[in-house]
């Protein structure tokens, strides 16, 4: 007796009419609610300026790693990840993976609008004047590590963005 009452609610006019547009608008609320919850699980945080403690981080890597003038100094600014790529002893000896180049000056750019801050970590832009030749943008990542007051930042990632420049280890 169930199955001939089912049977017939299925086969009624009435049914056939509303049953795909229920279910349409419940596949709609579904989706809607899908990409609701992806987007509050990966909304990308606030922009936030850049702190000035990650800029002087910044550009006192680029004046120590970049001259070569303080590898030790410069080793204390880099974050594991950038030390990875050589030895310590390779590093201390001022073999390291930062593109070597005198700087006169340093200024902030934000080229093809890919600089972001954010409270933990940094991508900026940076305008490398030497002393002699040719100004050259460079890319530095920045990451703050640590809690309270034992936080600081350093320096994860540094690449020349302009072609003309060869990577290699040594002044």
């Amino acid at each position: 007796m169930a199955a001939n009452l089912v049977r017939s609610a299925v086969s009624s006019g009435g049914f056939n009419r509303w049953f795909p547009r229920i279910s349409g608008a419940v596949a709609v609320a579904s989706l809607v609610v899908s990409l609701v919850v992806l987007n509050i699980g990966h909304a990308e945080p606030k922009q936030a300026p850049l702190p000035d403690a990650a800029w002087r981080v910044a550009t006192k890597f680029i004046l120590t790693a970049a001259t070569r003038k303080d590898p030790q100094q410069a080793y204390a600014l880099a974050a594991p990840s950038l030390r990875a790529e050589v030895t310590t002893k390779e590093w201390r000896a001022g073999k390291l993976p930062v593109v070597y180049s005198t700087v006169r000056q340093i200024r902030k750019t934000n080229w093809r609008n890919t600089n972001y801050a954010h409270p933990r970590d940094a991508l900026i832009n940076v305008i490398i004047i030497p002393n002699n030749g040719r100004a050259w943008n460079a890319q530095v990542g920045l990451t703050k590590v640590g809690h309270g007051a034992n936080a600081h930042w350093l320096v994860n990632y540094f690449q020349p963005l302009t072609s003309r420049f060869k990577f290699t280890v040594g002044p």
